[in-house]
């Protein structure tokens, strides 16, 4: 029992040496342009130092940013932003600058964050407890004896930064996994399907065939029918491709007749290429009252105005690809 308590007060006393704990944040970044399977980030590090039992303890946590620059399969990739999501940094361990008053030396520390999760959120390293013969270096990679990293911890200022010249903090390792945005980029391209792209403008088409319903509703009920699917009336060709969702897309609207007149050479490119004879657009008739623009290739390759909104029109949406 006299034993246990003597322990006690040991450490009791000893405690104030190393009491304090040190609370600080820095940031970095890690630029692979060119490497295969990598990409660049931004990785920003909140940090605590503290002491158990008379021996120094790190914690930190850390996230990270995914930078323009995306490579894998060797070459370099604009991906979309769920596809970044995709990617990961994990077992990731930094060098970081120990900056102290106490020793005017430069100094080091590492910090391994092991597993790390998606961008942006914050993940958390198991809490490591060298001994002070094993914790902070010098910039030969030398470890400091016990004596003078405790005299350099009661002097600590901060981690990560020198002389006001940023972080000096490196990537010591660092492991990339883009898997998940390889799989979502070869998803991508599966569900483009039903449209046309123009690659001169940058417009996409949609190019979904017309039924028989569709194209019976158009030939023989021209005046008189009723508004379906891909056929219809001015009011319903609006709201049709307003509600429009098709290769994963919800931006889609009526064409202007400018855009229907810059397909009529490239009528061959789309799946239903007779339906091209009338085609709501939305672009109005400033001459006619209540009459709205279509256009009609059925003679000569003209484009024709003036029709009343009513009637049976075929739809074709489009939207800007960017």
């Amino acid at each position: 029992m006299k034993k246990i308590i003597l322990a006690l007060l040991l450490i009791s006393l000893s405690a104030p040496l190393y009491a304090k704990a040190h609370n600080g944040t820095f940031k970095l970044m890690d630029y692979r342009r060119g490497a295969n399977n990598t990409f660049d980030s931004t990785i920003e590090v909140k940090y605590t130092l503290d002491s158990l039992m008379g021996e120094p303890v790190v914690k930190a946590s850390a996230r990270y940013s995914v930078m323009g620059f995306v490579y894998f399969d060797g070459k370099q990739h604009d991906l979309s932003r769920e596809q970044l999501n995709k990617l990961k940094i994990y077992n990731l361990k930094l060098t970081v600058p120990f900056e102290t008053k106490a020793i005017p030396k430069r100094l080091f520390i590492e910090i391994d964050m092991g597993a790390m999760g998606a961008p942006g959120k914050w993940s958390y390293n198991t809490p490591g407890s060298p001994n002070w013969n094993k914790w902070i270096m010098d910039e030969n990679g030398f470890y400091l004896s016990k004596e003078k990293a405790i005299k350099a911890y009661k002097g600590f200022q901060r981690l990560g930064v020198s002389s006001g010249l940023g972080s000096l903090a490196e990537v010591k390792s660092i492991k990339f996994n883009v898997s998940g945005a390889k799989t979502k980029a070869k998803a991508k391209k599966s569900v483009l399907k039903d449209v046309w792209v123009d690659k001169s403008t940058r417009l996409m088409w949609q190019d979904e065939v017309y039924s028989q319903r569709e194209i019976d509703n158009y030939t023989k009920y021209h005046k008189k029918g009723k508004s379906f699917g891909k056929t219809g009336s001015w009011y319903h060709a609006k709201e049709y491709c307003q509600n429009l969702k098709l290769a994963g897309l919800n931006d889609w609207r009526m064409p202007t007749i400018n855009e229907l007149d810059g397909i009529k050479d490239k009528r061959n490119n789309f799946k239903s290429k007779k339906q091209f004879r009338g085609v709501w657009s939305s672009s109005s008739n400033s001459n006619k009252k209540f009459i709205y623009s279509f256009v009609d290739y059925d003679k000569g390759d003209k484009v024709k105005w003036s029709k009343e909104k009513s009637i049976i029109e075929f739809v074709r949406c489009v939207r800007n690809r960017g």
